[in-house]
């Protein structure tokens, strides 16, 4: 499918390789030489389960753009084709466009899903002198460097535990939900709930204090304050085994960025290094990496987001939810529990890879703390999906929070459970809503494929 609006805003603002997004300044598919890096580069992507290629931009994500005799061999059919002819088995590109900086830049977006590894299924020699560029039965991945760059590479025996994982989760879907639900029998009968209420809660008042520190050196506007009081999500997530890591180094952040699955085109903990806008780059303060948005955004909307990654492990999220930046609806009027579903689905599910990707042990678990405010006097309405119809149930309390123990080891594909969990206690104001299980699966199998 092609990009979507959100996703298309991202890729304007940010600009950064990661294991699901790659970056060539040139790729001319004229030539065999550039017909190999367009195969090769899809390949990598395909296993490491889907992303995109950005053709025309250099390494730091500055758009080059394209010769215009080279940007006419971009069309669907050709690079289809060329893709087709070298790959087994056959994967379907979507092929779209980005307007950056003056110049109209190929976009390639390769499927997720991959359950059998793509491989070069037939050779590509140079005629004209003998270059060999593909050989029959290479395959490709996404992997990172000794300092956290990814790139794309020959698949290495190193590499087999990672691949045969994203293989396994698109294939085991089924065989994982059973495992899942055992597991969090397992779990509840195990837990320490007062030990993670404490964790939890005392990790969300450091936050505060993180939050309130910067807003003391980026005041807000005076005709920003009620964003203050607007909906809002806040989290918290500490792992039980937290890193030995001392310094917040730029190596930590190379792999948040890179281990971070980007499910939205606005996506949590977002590395905003390569922003134009100074005053949206990530600094150190209080031993760990803080991020404020306090802006508006490239649509007008006002944004408030703050993002915090520290060498423990520790992440923490605070964003002003979308309920009330829309302009055709009253703020502090509709909590959409779709969409709200949507955010816990993705918080959770890209903690979880975060953390494994910064290297926190995966037989440990990780205490989610979540804490949601403005809710007082809202009603449900699924403002995003016209189709779905929820009670006028309304809230009277101003807050909630719920405190969730998730496996650092659980795949996007399992958190199911644990979004019910998570999203319970603030659903249960609204006249005691509850969200159908099917519906959250459904969500979960949205947000993993990209789909929303």
């Amino acid at each position: 499918m092609p990009l979507s609006a959100e996703h298309r805003k991202t890729l304007l603002y940010y600009r950064q390789e990661s294991l699901s997004l790659e970056l060539k300044s040139i790729i001319d598919l004229r030539s065999r030489e550039g017909q190999a890096k367009l195969i090769k580069a899809v390949h990598a992507l395909y296993n490491r389960n889907g992303g995109v290629l950005l053709i025309g931009f250099s390494n730091s994500g500055e758009a080059v753009g394209l010769a215009q005799e080279i940007l006419s061999e971009y069309t669907q059919d050709n690079a289809q084709t060329i893709i087709s002819r070298h790959s087994t088995p056959l994967i379907e590109i979507e092929l779209d466009f980005l307007e950056a900086d003056n110049f109209k830049c190929p976009v390639i977006i390769v499927p997720s899903g991959v359950r059998i590894p793509i491989s070069v299924k037939r050779g590509l020699t140079d005629q004209s002198d003998g270059t060999t560029h593909l050989k029959v039965g290479e395959v490709y991945f996404r992997t990172l460097s000794a300092n956290g760059t990814p790139s794309s590479a020959l698949f290495k025996t190193t590499d087999f535990s990672e691949l045969l994982d994203v293989c396994f989760r698109n294939r085991g879907a089924e065989i994982i939900q059973l495992l899942r639900d055992v597991q969090w029998a397992s779990m509840k009968n195990n837990e320490s709930e007062v030990t993670d209420e404490e964790i939890g809660r005392s990790s969300l008042a450091d936050f505060d204090k993180f939050f309130q520190a910067e807003l003391e050196a980026s005041p807000l506007a005076q005709d920003r304050i009620w964003l203050l009081k607007a909906l809002t999500m806040k989290v918290a997530v500490t792992p039980l085994s937290p890193l030995t890591q001392r310094s917040p180094t730029e190596q930590l952040l190379n792999r948040v960025r890179s281990s971070n699955p980007n499910y939205t085109g606005w996506p949590v903990w977002l590395d905003s290094r390569g922003f134009h806008d100074q005053s949206t780059r990530p600094h150190v303060t209080n031993n760990g990496w803080n991020t404020l948005f306090n802006r508006d955004g490239w649509d007008g909307s006002p944004e408030l987001e703050m993002l915090r990654v520290e060498p423990s492990g520790r992440l923490f999220l605070r964003r002003v939810l979308q309920d009330d930046l829309n302009t055709e609806r009253p703020r502090g009027t509709v909590l959409d529990p779709l969409l709200l579903t949507h955010r816990v689905v993705e918080v959770i599910a890209a903690g979880t890879s975060i953390l494994r990707g910064i290297g926190v042990d995966e037989e440990t678990d990780a205490i989610f703390a979540f804490e949601w405010s403005g809710l007082s006097g809202r009603q449900l309405n699924a403002w995003t999906d016209i189709t779905a119809y929820f009670r006028d149930q309304r809230a009277h309390d101003n807050s909630a929070v719920s405190i969730v123990r998730v496996p650092v080891s659980t795949s996007p594909w399992e958190v199911a459970d644990f979004v019910a969990k998570a999203v319970d206690p603030l659903f249960a104001l609204f006249e005691g809503f509850e969200m159908p299980k099917f519906n959250i699966e459904q969500m979960v199998s949205r947000v993993v494929k990209n789909s929303l």
